[in-house]
């Protein structure tokens, strides 16, 4: 029963992160090998000559994307959105984009139903990225990543950070430890800490590096960490090195060496990493989803999976 649903996890996802002049895209399988990463142009300058659009949009196709085998293949397109904040106007940028986004469907659905418009917050939460009210969770972030995206980002930083571009340093962070746990050969579930005392020990190691990072203010968010699953965030300070040729981690003949590098010496490294992250966000969805069909198809392994999940929760629910 398990092979039948293990059919909802596609062999490969190709993942396009949209925009007029840096659409991002992957080529990557259900077991994270990746076959293509690029980001292109497709317009010069902004334009809403629909035609122009269409003839560029089909040589994306024609000359970039990978031609894959479309019975074991899906696609997953960035959802777009026209209007941003409390804002009433619509940008000539969006409208772009919109269209871009269409077309890029409209040339995939003809020839693969396998074809899914994701929107960018559900990637976000899984990932802890998603925009909230100002809470000790954006406090923390904030502090944090004005610190952490000098190691891999070549702007200088500004004092005051905006909630955009700290969620851009923040994809790249979550994108470069993605394929550092990927070298592992380890889950990234797996890899993750569990508790405020890991995320506080692994805060100290870096601190080691970094002298100037306040940690002691930490400590009363104590409850916040051991109650919330914002996990993906804590995991960026254990092993991560400003530089991968200082990572006693890496060797330098494995393939996602040869990505990482890829990834931080590209101009356009948020548009890399949010197309990566929406990737690897429909394998875990498709995966969970398979994984929980198949439990619900057998009472005993579905009973026995209940258990052991009651079991690490059970501390945090008697606190």
């Amino acid at each position: 029963m398990c092979e039948v649903f293990s059919c909802l996890v596609p062999q490969n996802v190709v993942s396009f992160d949209v925009g007029y002049q840096n659409l991002s895209y992957i080529d990557i399988t259900s077991n994270y090998n990746i076959n293509k990463w690029n980001v292109i142009s497709i317009l010069d300058s902004p334009t809403f000559d629909v035609v122009h659009i269409a003839q560029k949009v089909q040589l994306l196709f024609d000359s970039d994307i990978p031609i894959c085998n479309f019975d074991t293949t899906s696609y997953i397109v960035e959802k777009q959105h026209f209007r941003f904040g409390s804002g009433n106007s619509v940008l000539n940028s969006a409208l772009i984009s919109g269209m871009i986004e269409a077309l890029i469907v409209s040339n995939i659905i003809r020839i693969n139903d396998c074809t899914y418009s994701v929107q960018p917050k559900k990637v976000g939460s899984l990932f802890g990225l998603t925009d909230s009210p100002v809470n000790d969770k954006n406090i923390i972030t904030n502090s944090l990543i004005s610190e952490l995206s000098s190691n891999i980002t070549s702007t200088p930083k500004s004092k005051r950070k905006s909630k955009y571009s700290t969620k851009k340093n923040l994809s790249i962070l979550l994108a470069t430890q993605i394929l550092y746990d990927f070298h592992n050969h380890e889950k990234v579930q797996e890899s993750l800490p569990t508790s405020f005392s890991d995320f506080y020990q692994t805060l100290n190691k870096y601190s080691l590096n970094r002298p100037n990072l306040q940690l002691h203010y930490l400590n009363k968010y104590k409850d916040y960490f051991d109650s919330k699953t914002y996990k993906h965030l804590l995991n960026l300070y254990q092993n991560h090195s400003p530089s991968i040729t200082e990572s006693h981690r890496l060797n330098p003949h494995t393939k996602y060496l040869n990505w990482i590098e890829f990834l931080e010496s590209n101009k356009k490294k948020d548009d890399l990493s949010d197309c990566f992250l929406q990737a690897i966000a429909f394998i875990n969805w498709q995966t969970q989803i398979s994984h929980t069909l198949s439990l619900l198809s057998d009472p005993e392994s579905f009973i026995m999976s209940f258990k052991n999940i009651t079991s690490k929760i059970k501390p945090l629910l008697i606190k």
